[in-house]
């Protein structure tokens, strides 16, 4: 994985400007390469039993921090390929991701009527094929998801059981209010988010597994972490106060 890493990043970080969206078709063929085998050592640590998992986690660990600056990066890479496809990257960053390849690959603007409900939208994957829902029929889909739910529950990242403010942030980059011990709830972390990572007392997210960034991360700074609610963000109301019990993996308005 470290090679494909490696193949990735090269790509993006030698590019200069001007020349991104001819770059895009390198980075493509690269990032294929590169996402079976970040999967595979990404995911399949979810399924190690106890003995397997003392003997492999720090190795599989070191190779999914390696490879982290490819999350991040892409980020900067996509929005350079955008502000040189248009002059309102805005448009191109919010179509379906077919729908940039394919305007990329023409060289061809998007219009702004191919963008549909950028602020209110659910893109549903079934069977893998993908259908985008808008305005109240995004609200359908999502009641369907959240109806029942009324307990938060996830896995262990790190043990520890604290209290405080919860404080729901989908945006490292837009932040009000964060004090130091509040609880950072999110969908889920990635290298922006480590200034409020060190200023929690413990991080909840919906998504992640043994190795997300979320979880290597609170081994690293011992803070109390429960990855893998699924609705921690649905069902938790910002400035409200929670129990993060990490020892049983549940959540707790208090």
């Amino acid at each position: 994985m470290r090679q494909e890493a490696d193949k990735i990043l090269k790509i993006m970080r030698t590019t200069k400007k001007g020349n991104y969206l001819p770059a895009f078709q390198s980075y493509k063929k690269a990032l294929i390469s590169y996402t079976a085998p970040h999967i595979a050592i990404k995911k399949s640590i979810d399924f190690l039993d106890e003995k397997a998992l003392r003997i492999y986690q720090d190795e599989m660990t070191a190779a999914r921090k390696y490879a982290e600056p490819v999350y991040d990066e892409t980020e900067d890479f996509i929005v350079a390929v955008a502000k040189e496809l248009v002059a309102d990257q805005d448009i191109a960053l919010h179509l379906l991701a077919r729908q940039f390849e394919a305007c990329v690959s023409a060289k061809k603007k998007p219009l702004a009527t191919m963008v549909k409900g950028r602020d209110h939208s659910a893109l549903v994957f079934i069977a893998g094929k993908s259908q985008l829902f808008l305005g109240e029929d995004a609200d359908s889909i999502e009641e369907r998801i959240t109806a029942g739910m009324n307990e938060i529950k996830g896995v262990c990242a790190y043990p520890g059981i604290v209290q405080g403010t919860a404080r729901v942030i989908t945006d490292p980059n837009i932040v009000k209010i964060f004090n130091q011990g509040d609880i950072l709830v999110t969908g889920m972390t990635r290298p922006e988010f480590i200034a409020l990572f060190s200023k929690a007392s413990g991080v909840i997210t919906d998504g992640g597994g043994i190795l997300c960034h979320a979880a290597i991360t609170a081994r690293e700074l011992k803070k109390p972490c429960i990855i893998g609610t699924t609705n921690a963000t649905k069902l938790i109301k910002d400035g409200s106060r929670v129990e993060l019990d990490a020892q049983k993996g549940t959540v707790h308005q208090v």
